[in-house]
């Protein structure tokens, strides 16, 4: 292997891990909110996240 291959194999890593963790965030952002607006009465952050994450 080149050290091109190599570098190439590294920078595709790092972007698929980086956009993992966008779209982890994006999600939990996403559900955190859809579920104050769906029980608005429940104001708890983190029973919120819990939450989000229990059902994924």
């Amino acid at each position: 292997m080149t050290p091109d291959q190599d570098t190439m194999i590294i920078n595709c890593m790092v972007a698929v891990t980086i956009v993992g963790l966008g779209i982890s965030v994006i999600a939990t952002v996403v559900c955190s909110r859809f579920l104050h607006i769906v029980n608005p009465i429940r104001q708890n952050p983190e029973g919120d996240y819990y939450f989000a994450i229990k059902m994924v």
